[in-house]
């Protein structure tokens, strides 16, 4: 009797152990799974058109299947979460498509994002040549640990509440633009938000100290000078290319219809990147990339007016011989 009696208890022990063992695991899992709910409900938040909210959420299903299946990387949802939180920040409003972008980047690779040159016909007995593109970079994809899962989920927790005090506080500020520009969420070594040293005064502010005291505690603050300022030379950049992609687009009578959808997904691109959004891709090779573009297009464009133009030669020179003809 005492045999089964102590027996008894160490099973018992073992089958709370193991079952608390399982609900710590459930927890853990919910932690991550309850900061990408966050997250989404902001990027849904953004979108303003019906469908495209219920086109985005299903997405972003997909996505968090994807993340508990280990099919995502770390550096991929870190990639995603840091664009959804500058957006937030920035209080952006996006279009269906600009909506399903900012998903499909980290899901499908930027690179693939950016609109492919067409081959280049030559005109004459020389083969024709493909416009050089840079291959598209490989992706490193890593098993998920447990540890992992959970910080990444406390540090996404954390992050989610600052974007928006971020936009709550910008609301009542004199320049959205400034308090917006001077946070900027990255992924260096882990998700953190680099902060300008010139609102480092916000942090005493009454209603930041917990959440500040919760950002130094998990180390996601990055302290550096003049992030306002160079976030806003850059976004005078990316808003001049835009504004020459759409005159491009606008004032060129005659563009085909797959020459202007490729322009309009790099002003897409350009808006994002206004709005906050980081692209891993070399600046060169996009500022390539949209060149070949635009080239191709007005090669197009030119195409079709030589077509124009030979049209009218030819009815000229048919008017001409009707007439000769009449009068002969």
């Amino acid at each position: 009797m005492t045999f089964f009696k102590e027996y008894g208890l160490v099973l018992l022990l073992i089958i709370v152990g193991v079952g608390g063992f399982l609900l710590l695991g459930d927890e853990r899992e919910d932690i991550l799974a309850s900061s990408l709910d966050a997250l989404g409900q902001r990027l849904m938040d953004m979108v303003d058109d019906t469908d495209a909210k219920a086109k985005a959420a299903e997405t972003f299903e997909d996505f968090k299947a994807k993340v508990a299946s280990n099919e995502i990387a770390p550096e991929q949802l870190e990639r995603i979460a840091a664009n959804v939180l500058n957006l937030t920040s920035s209080g952006a409003k996006l279009s269906p498509e600009e909506a399903d972008m900012v998903l499909d980047l980290s899901m499908e690779g930027e690179a693939s994002a950016l609109p492919m040159p067409e081959l280049v016909d030559t005109g004459g007995d020389e083969p024709a040549q493909m416009t050089p593109v840079a291959p598209e970079p490989t992706v490193m994809v890593h098993t998920w640990s447990r540890e992992a899962s959970d910080e990444l989920g406390e540090r996404l927790a954390t992050l989610v509440k600052l974007a928006d005090k971020v936009k709550e506080m910008s609301v009542s500020a004199e320049s959205n633009s400034d308090m917006a520009m001077s946070f900027q969420y990255v992924v260096d070594g882990g998700l953190k938000v680099v902060v300008d040293t010139v609102f480092s005064h916000i942090w005493a502010a009454s209603e930041m100290q917990a959440l500040a005291q919760d950002m130094e505690r998990a180390r996601v603050v990055v302290w550096e000078n003049n992030v306002h300022d160079a976030r806003k030379r850059h976004v005078q950049s990316l808003r001049a290319q835009r504004e020459r992609l759409e005159n491009t687009r606008i004032s060129s009578p005659g563009l085909p219809l797959r020459e202007a959808r490729k322009i309009m997904a790099l002003e897409r691109l350009n808006r994002l990147q206004e709005a906050g959004v980081v692209l891993q891709i070399d600046s060169t090779l996009y500022r390539l990339r949209m060149e070949m573009v635009l080239e191709e297009a007005l090669r197009a464009v030119e195409t079709e007016f030589e077509f124009i133009q030979q049209d009218a030669t030819d009815e000229k020179i048919q008017e001409e011989n009707s007439a000769e003809r009449s009068f002969g």
